[in-house]
């Protein structure tokens, strides 16, 4: 019954239709739930997008046990129900969600051998959620980010991007951000860092002025 309506829902091209389906299949979350985890496992985008939609309808803390599948799904920022994932594990909390990304973040290959190539689908989604996400991630990203062997694959701009959103009380990050102006490749990333730099409160960089003087005349030099 539930996997039909799965299938209905899937085929359907009127969104109220679709809405009253994923209503009536969220109304038995413990029955639904497993259905809508192997939908994800399975290469049916349009049906995948459906099940991460009934999971968001479910709620949470009913559709906790879907937290790594929907994690999964992060790691590549071009699947259909991308942005429906990163609303559903939002409505979670930063409790809930917190955790379980920075165990991804710093995973270094342990459990995942293309966790380098997956950083980008995880900054991409504390950048949408609210910045107390960014926040809590961001001395995971900076330990990234004073990596001077820092994989290929891993861009540093989307670890600013965090950086960016975590907002300008970060004042621990600073250290890190006057070493990438001299150690980063390409002008565009240190001229970046140092309006980054620029961005924190006077009284922040007050405690750097040594750092700044320091770093203008390595600049002249």
């Amino acid at each position: 019954m539930l996997e039909r309506l799965l299938d209905d829902a899937s085929a359907s091209q009127n969104e109220g239709e679709q809405r009253r389906l994923i209503a009536q299949m969220a109304a038995s979350p413990d029955e639904m739930l497993p259905i809508a985890l192997r939908a994800l496992r399975q290469p049916t985008p349009l049906r995948q997008l459906i099940a991460m939609r009934v999971i968001r309808a479910i709620g949470y803390p009913r559709n906790a046990e879907a937290i790594g599948e929907l994690l999964f799904h992060l790691e590549e920022p071009n699947f259909l129900g991308w942005d429906e994932a990163v609303q559903t594990l939002a409505e979670m909390g930063p409790d809930v969600v917190v955790p379980q990304v920075i165990a991804r973040l710093l995973d270094q290959g342990r459990t995942n051998p293309y966790w380098a190539g997956n950083i980008e689908g995880f900054c991409l989604m504390l950048t949408q959620m609210e910045p107390v996400y960014a926040r809590r991630c961001c001395p995971a990203l900076v330990y990234l980010l004073s990596w001077g062997d820092l994989p290929a694959e891993i861009d540093r701009d989307y670890l600013l991007d965090v950086i960016e959103r975590a907002g300008k009380d970060q004042t621990y990050i600073l250290p890190v951000l006057f070493a990438l102006t001299q150690s980063a490749e390409g002008d565009e990333m240190r001229a970046r860092t140092r309006r980054l730099i620029a961005s924190f409160p006077p009284d922040a960089l007050s405690d750097y002025a040594l750092c700044e003087r320091q770093e203008s005349r390595d600049n002249a030099d």
